[in-house]
């Protein structure tokens, strides 16, 4: 339990964030509702034979390439760098990781917010085409980069990029296009 103590003293208001063991790190590291990651208090043995206690801490988090939160854990197979939101996925959503096929979405659109009521499984068809609230059109997504509509399709398990478009209508038309153009090679 994490207590918040006002300078006033006057109120005190406490939340409750529930830790979950990180699999394959059990007893070693954990993952909160809230998407803090500890390192649990243990002794370990080190290579020079003597044993070091470590103290239970809240891990500090990187930024990856992609803008998602992530931590370095430590284990037999030495450093591995975890996005956060998979771990809270995992946890508490039992989320079992299957290649592209269901992925981790941020229900705002927060890359950062990666507490469990922001996080929602969902297949990677529909986590692009609903990119945060963007579009409601199937195929388009925006990109806050370019400041531009992008129009993808799937064909066979693979992604298939159409453009980037200024309004979600043409990126829409050309969705349209693509099936349409898919359907008319079948009939052949």
């Amino acid at each position: 339990m994490r207590s918040y103590h006002f300078k006033n003293n006057i109120q005190t208001f406490k939340t409750m964030e529930n830790f979950k063991d990180i699999k394959g790190y059990e007893n070693i590291y954990q993952v909160s509702d809230k998407g803090n990651v500890k390192s649990l208090a243990r002794v370990i043995g080190r290579s020079n034979g003597t044993k070091q206690k470590i103290q239970e801490r809240i891990l500090s988090s990187s930024v990856s390439p992609a803008g998602f939160n992530r931590v370095a854990l430590y284990g037999n197979e030495g450093r591995e760098l975890v996005l956060i939101h998979k771990l809270v996925a995992v946890a508490f959503l039992d989320h079992k990781p299957n290649g592209r096929s269901l992925v981790i979405k941020h229900i705002n659109g927060n890359k950062a917010d990666d507490n469990l009521n922001n996080l929602e499984v969902v297949p990677h068809r529909l986590s692009l085409s609903r990119n945060h609230g963007a579009s409601k059109l199937e195929g388009v997504s925006y990109c806050h980069t370019t400041c531009k509509f992008v129009a993808t399709i799937y064909r066979a398990g693979k992604q298939r990029f159409l453009g980037r478009y200024m309004t979600e209508n043409e990126a829409a038309k050309a969705v349209q296009l693509a099936v349409m153009d898919i359907i008319n090679q079948s009939v052949k």
